[in-house]
C-alpha cells in the first residue's frame, strides 16, 4: 500500500500543495468498521482521469442496474498496487445486496471489518486529506498501516445538493497497534 500511496497520491500532492488547513477537517480517534459488501466498477489504471471516468459512467449505471440499495452511499475503494508497473486498482462501489448475476461489468466485494482512523473533511481536500493521512498523521501516530483497504465514503446526501465541494465526507485508512 505504501508504493500506491507514493506513487498514486505523491503526484497529487504536488498539484494540490497547499497543506490542508486544519480548522477545516477533523481527525476521529480509531473506529471499529463492521464490513459491508459492495456492487461496483473497478479500473485498473496508472491515471486519476480513469477514475473520474470510473464515476462517471458508475454513477450513470446506479439507477437502472444495481437493485439492493438501500442508500446512495458510495464507496471509493484503493485495492490494489503494482509496484512493477505502476497502476493501482480503484472500486467505485455503493452498499448493495444484489444477488447473482451482477450486470455486464459489475463486480461484488466485501469490505472486511477492521480498525480504521476516520478523516472527516469537505470533499474538495481529498487528495490533500490523503496525502495528510497517509505521510503526516500515520507516521506520527501509535499506529501502523493495516491490512484493510483505504476507502472513500461518499454519504448520500453528497448526491442530492448539487455542490460536493463543501459537503463532508470521509477517508478510512486501516490501521493496526505498532
Amino acid at each position: 500500500m505504501t508504493a500506491l500511496i507514493t506513487c498514486v497520491l505523491l503526484p497529487l500532492a504536488v498539484a494540490f500543495a497547499a497543506e490542508p488547513d486544519v480548522n477545516e477537517y477533523w481527525i476521529v480517534d480509531p473506529v471499529g468498521f463492521d464490513g459491508v459488501t459492495l456492487v461496483g466498477m473497478e479500473v485498473t489504471t496508472r491515471l486519476m482521469s480513469d477514475v473520474e471516468d470510473l464515476w462517471a459512467e458508475f454513477i450513470r449505471r446506479i439507477e437502472t442496474e444495481i437493485t439492493g440499495v438501500e442508500t446512495r452511499t458510495a464507496y471509493g475503494v484503493i485495492l490494489a498496487w503494482n509496484e512493477f508497473n505502476s497502476t493501482f486498482t480503484y472500486m467505485a462501489a455503493v452498499e448493495s445486496d444484489m444477488p447473482d448475476p451482477l450486470p455486464e461489468g459489475m463486480v461484488r466485494r466485501e469490505l472486511e471489518p477492521g480498525s480504521y482512523a476516520v478523516f472527516y473533511f469537505p470533499s474538495r481536500m481529498l487528495a490533500d486529506m490523503g496525502q495528510y493521512a497517509w505521510f503526516t498523521w500515520l507516521p506520527q501516530s501509535q499506529y501502523v498501516h493495516g491490512s484493510g483497504y483505504d476507502f472513500e465514503y461518499y454519504p448520500a446526501d453528497m448526491w442530492s445538493t448539487g455542490d460536493g465541494d463543501d459537503e463532508i465526507m470521509r477517508l478510512y485508512v486501516s490501521i493496526e497497534s505498532e
